[in-house]
């Protein structure tokens, strides 16, 4: 008796570490975690403009992100390792260098089907295929917080004639328009 009950509390115990092991490998969750683009259709993408790409599903079945310069929105659902995309619209800031932000609009509108999490790597699919694979990190806008003090503002006032004149703040300076 003592034997079985010894088997069943090992089986358990292994099962436990089982599931422990499994549950790591899900890794980091698909919303609310910006997810940083590092390749589409097996090619690397480097950062552009300066800015890394990024994606960002939030737990309202929206998405957002930033393409390296402008920014993206869309709708997406997601259950059970499917997802679809509904790409809805972007900025449209001239940049120096709109190659990322081509290839990473076009493939917003690709028919993904599936996604799976590793650790921090999140991985897209279309048609059984890996079509972009992100990263986890950290928020690039946390901590940019704008300093009131440094911001330039303008005061509109009319003098005797009716002309706009302009002042501002930070110096007195008279703009008169």
């Amino acid at each position: 008796m003592k034997k079985i009950l010894f088997i069943i509390a090992l089986a358990f115990c292994f099962s436990a570490i089982y599931a422990q092991k499994d549950s790591k490998n899900e890794g980091t969750p698909l919303r609310e975690t910006f997810w940083f683009l590092k390749a589409i259709d097996g090619q690397n993408i480097a950062a552009t403009n300066g800015n890394e790409a990024y994606i960002v599903f939030d737990p309202s079945n929206t998405y957002y992100g930033n393409l390296g310069c402008n920014s993206f929105f869309g709708k997406y659902s997601a259950s059970s390792k499917k997802i679809k995309l509904r790409y809805t619209g972007a900025t449209k800031k001239l940049c120096p260098d709109m190659s990322t932000e081509e290839i990473f609009l076009k493939a917003q509108k690709a028919p993904i089907t599936h996604y799976t999490i590793n650790g921090n790597t999140l991985t897209l699919y279309v048609q059984g295929k890996e079509y972009m694979r992100f990263e986890a990190g950290a928020n690039p806008n946390k901590g940019d917080k704008a300093n009131i003090n440094s911001i330039e503002t303008e005061e509109n006032d009319f003098n005797d004639k009716g002309e706009r004149e302009t002042q501002r703040e930070d110096s007195g300076e008279n703009l008169g328009e």
